[in-house]
């Protein structure tokens, strides 16, 4: 009895035939013969073909994209750039095809999947996202510190202040950031922060920094001055005379000052200050004023008589018969 041996049919003949999905899938059809065949979508659906079949076939986008391939097929076909774009994939696949950084890039995704993938500082770092995408994304702080964002986006990216705290930036970025008063009273920065700064006057006085920085920032006399500070705190900073000297305090300050007589007699008040201060006698004496002042402050009896006057100045002082 003689065998039937089935024909070896070429691309044209499958082509031709129309055959159903089961009968393609049961050929087992090499790769090439596939290819030509041109079938449609809903034949690849069904052949469920490995990985190296679709990876041969060079499918079009519109294919993939019908296809639904599982996360598998996607990582091991290596799709160009453009066609990752093009597919339109969902946040799930991009999370799990674990591109690499530059098909992120060029990608260009919205903020949303790229919000959802959760990755690492490294691609952040490296895919130098606009400001809008920094925005968006919420990172945490450990992703701003580690991303060293230039001093323009940290601007851009109007950050809440338990960020700014937290990122420790350097006197550079607050320098360059201008911040506003709020935030900065709110950073609690570090003396040396507020010395580097460098801030106006204005935003000292808004500040209202604690009587322990104002001694340690060793301001000018032009900021004392602007500052208008309380008597408060002129006692705490204890400066040097100079300072002083170049305030030209109102009396009432120098009063409650209780300044020492080193700083009075270094200090050359006006003859209408050491009148209203009503200092101690310890003071007047210490002062070695000159007669003048003596005779123009209309000291009580009782001031001329603990003074011990030289005999010199009580005659040069004309006193009268009640002194």
């Amino acid at each position: 009895m003689r065998r039937w041996m089935l024909p070896k049919l070429t691309t044209a003949p499958y082509s031709s035939l129309q055959l159903t999905t089961a009968l393609y899938s049961s050929l087992q059809l090499s790769t090439a013969p596939y290819s030509s065949l041109q079938l449609s979508t809903a034949h690849y659906s069904s052949l469920q073909l490995s990985t190296a079949h679709y990876s041969s076939l060079r499918l079009s986008t519109a294919h993939y994209s019908s296809l639904q391939l599982t996360t598998a097929p996607y990582s091991s076909l290596q799709l160009s750039t453009a066609l990752y774009s093009s597919l339109q994939l969902t946040t799930a696949l991009y999370s799990s095809l674990q591109l690499t950084t530059a098909l992120y890039s060029s990608l260009q995704l919205s903020t949303a999947p790229y919000s959802s993938l959760q990755l690492s500082t490294a691609h952040y770092s490296s895919l130098q996202l606009s400001t809008a995408h920094y925005s968006s994304l919420q990172l945490t702080t450990a992703l701003y510190s580690s991303l060293q964002l230039t001093t323009a986006l940290y601007s851009s990216l109007q950050l809440t202040t338990a960020l700014y705290s937290s990122l420790q930036l350097t006197t550079a970025h607050y320098r360059s950031l201008q911040l506003s008063t709020a935030l900065y009273s709110s950073l609690h920065l570090t003396t040396a922060l507020y010395s580097s700064l460098h801030l106006t006057t204005a935003l000292y006085s808004s500040l209202q920094l604690t009587t322990a920085l104002y001694s340690s920032l060793q301001l000018s006399t032009a900021h004392y001055s602007s500052l208008q500070l309380t008597t408060a705190h002129y006692s705490s900073l204890q400066l040097s005379t100079a300072h002083y000297s170049s305030l030209q305090l109102t009396t009432a300050p120098y009063s409650s000052l209780q300044l020492s007589t080193a700083h009075y007699g270094s200090l050359q008040l006006t003859k209408a200050l050491y009148s209203s201060l009503q200092l101690p006698t310890v003071h007047y004496s210490s002062l070695q004023l000159t007669t003048a002042l003596y005779s123009s402050l209309q000291l009580s009896t009782a001031l001329y008589s603990s003074l011990q006057l030289t005999t010199a100045l009580y005659s040069s002082l004309q006193l009268t018969t009640a002194h």
